[in-house]
């Protein structure tokens, strides 16, 4: 007998699966999902069995045997180890490294904890996958939705929230009649935490878990419900670390494995949600939030005002405060652009070629890619000139404005990556908010996860004009979704003021009547064939020069092509330079790849084998240029 272990460690993603003798004594009680110790190497690791078989490709003079069983009991079941193996392969990511994420801790000391554990539950009887879309428009509708998405006794139901603090808020939206079954799981636990939440799940302690991305790999025998919380909103994908998967789209493998029912669930559903809900007989409307006042700029610089403050907020902010004011400004730094008014020079990064942001607090030009920082030259280095000029608004110098305005009396917080670079920090500056505190917050996104929204007396966002032109695909459905989600978190009785040079833009109107952005962006998205009328793979990489990225670019364009040659439904783009091109010393290149939204893993699986390992697999990117 032979067994297909997987060692619990990070392995090329194409060598994922190591096979090993079996001793006889083992034979009998040797099971798929067992945590065994295996020679590995020059020493022993850890690995769990993913397939026990009778023959073995590999010779067997050359085949080591396993050493030790760590746990009798399964720690992981069927469902969970195809649910591994899919995510695995269809992102190319290291199913080692994947599988580390899916086992409580592994030190020596909580090795002898495993021995004992009792036997799995038994699985829950399947129930037909099916997806579920259902909209709110206030807590309590969305408390009452949740309560009835649970399953009966002993289901568990899984809830992904998109962002960390977004899990313990929901967790008080539930009934206290069921709190005692719930745990919340993210990323911010420590390795203990981590291990009691496992061992709670494992043994069905808990029936219901709230928690980030980080969720998805516990340890679930009876997983009937998977619930998607305010599934528009952007920070449910992955980008920046593999697996770079949308949470949407690892929720239906793991319904797909574990036989669960999906929901989704939104006051402002994704434009692929709403796609999919405009197929049903009667199409719910969508619910109806809260509108801003809109104040035109272009009436106050005719009225002779300047300042990026219209005379209305600075009236509105100059009356004695009561609650906390959120002034929304997606730019950090004093002046995001400076150029010579002599030769027309911009300040850029010399690495990336982005524009430098100047910081006047510490006299610095910094670039917001690289982390490159310079002082600001006295004279211009192309002419010698002196006359610079500066350019918009950052939440540093917005700060000064504000300061002039309101006095010393009221304290201002900002809240940005200068002020608050980790989470810690962030919840620190925000921890005195009550319902009595009277203060000015100045941030950029950074800020929304941390603030008391129920605490608010209003919030102004400042420039509302400069994220409907960032130039990818979907820039205008997450901002717009960023306002409906102001909308819908501000007290009934807040203030929300939306300062715009484009008082006629479709996104305000669109607020009051959802329906009319959904048709005009649905409509832009079928004349260039992106998603929910593809299924996008974006494939990025570096390179030291930029010959080589040319070259190597290139070469899989060429192959990806002859290899789709004959599938007309696969649309291969050329390799173009990301924005910007050089990163960290590396010159990067993209290729877009578009699958029919329907069958796109079949196809995406023919085509993954002829990418080269260097090349970083995005399912379902948020940008495509852009990192």
């Amino acid at each position: 007998m032979f067994a297909a272990v997987i060692p619990a460690r990070r392995t090329p993603p194409r060598v994922a699966v190591f096979d090993y003798a079996v001793p006889p004594e083992y034979e009998d009680v040797l099971r798929p999902g067992q945590l065994v110790r295996i020679p590995f190497r020059g020493g022993d690791i850890l690995g769990v069995i993913r397939n026990l078989s009778d023959q073995s490709t590999v010779p067997p003079e050359k085949l080591r045997p396993l050493k030790e069983i760590i746990s009798p009991a399964p720690l992981l079941n069927k469902a969970q180890l195809k649910f591994l193996t899919a995510i695995s392969n269809l992102t190319r990511t290291s199913l080692g490294w994947l599988l580390t994420f899916s086992l409580p801790s592994l030190r020596p000391r909580q090795l002898p904890l495993l021995k004992t554990l009792p036997p799995p539950l038994s699985p829950a009887a399947p129930r037909p996958v099916s997806e579920i879309i259902k909209l709110y428009r206030h807590n309590e509708e969305r408390a009452a939705l949740l309560t009835a998405a649970l399953p009966p006794s002993p289901g568990q139901t899984l809830i992904i929230v998109p962002e960390i603090t977004d899990a313990d808020y929901l967790c008080r939206l539930l009934p206290a009649s069921i709190k005692n079954l719930t745990l919340v799981y993210t990323g911010e636990l420590t390795e203990n935490e981590r291990s009691a939440h496992w061992l709670a799940v494992y043994r069905g302690e808990k029936q219901i878990v709230i928690g980030t991305r980080a969720a998805f790999w516990l340890p679930f025998s009876q997983l009937t419900a998977i619930i998607i919380d305010d599934e528009g909103n952007p920070s449910h994908k992955n980008f920046d670390m593999a697996p770079r998967l949308h949470n949407r789209d690892a929720a239906r493998l793991l319904a797909r494995c574990q036989g669960s029912v999906l929901y989704l669930i939104s006051p402002t559903p994704s434009l692929e949600t709403y796609a999919t809900l405009a197929t049903e007989p009667a199409v719910p409307a969508l619910p109806p939030l809260r509108l801003p006042t809109i104040i035109d700029l272009n009436e106050e610089r005719r009225a002779g005002e300047t300042s990026p403050l219209s005379s209305r907020v600075q009236d509105w902010l100059r009356r004695p405060l009561r609650g906390d004011i959120f002034l929304f400004l997606n730019r950090r730094g004093s002046t995001p652009f400076i150029i010579c008014r002599d030769c027309q020079e911009v300040w850029r990064c010399s690495r990336c070629r982005q524009t430098f942001t100047y910081h006047e607090k510490n006299g610095r030009l910094i670039c917001h890619r690289c982390n490159v920082s310079e002082p600001l030259p006295t004279a211009c280095p192309r002419c010698q000139g002196i006359n610079f000029a500066y350019y918009g608004t950052g939440t540093e110098k917005l700060e000064q404005i504000v300061r002039r305005l309101v006095g010393k009396e009221v304290p201002i917080i900002r809240l940005d990556r200068d002020t608050a670079f980790g989470r810690a920090r962030a919840r620190a500056l925000m921890a005195a908010s009550s319902p009595q505190s009277s203060r000015l917050i100045i941030g950029t996104e950074r800020a929304w996860p941390f603030l008391n929204w129920e605490n608010l007396a209003g919030m102004v966002v400042v420039d509302a004009d400069a994220p409907q032109f960032i130039p990818e695909f979907r820039a205008t459905e997450y901002w717009w979704q960023t306002l409906r989600d102001a909308s819908y978190r501000l007290p009934t009785q807040a203030a929300f003021f939306l300062q715009t040079k484009l008082s006629e833009s479709l996104i305000w109107r669109a607020l009051s009547k959802p329906e009319l952005f959904y048709q005009a962006e649905s409509d832009s998205r079928a004349r260039f064939g992106y998603p929910p009328y593809t299924f996008i793979v974006r494939l990025y990489a570096g390179f030291a020069s930029e010959p080589d990225a040319d070259q190597a670019a290139a070469a899989l364009y060429r192959t990806l092509c002859q290899l789709t040659a004959s599938e007309t439904r696969i649309k291969i783009a050329e390799a173009l330079p990301t924005v910007p091109p050089l990163c960290r010393t590396l010159h990067y290149r993209v290729i877009i790849i578009k699958l029919t939204p329907v069958h796109w893993e079949e196809q995406w699986r023919s085509i993954l084998p002829a990418v080269p390992a260097e090349w970083k697999v995005d399912l379902n990117p948020n940008t495509l240029l852009s990192f």
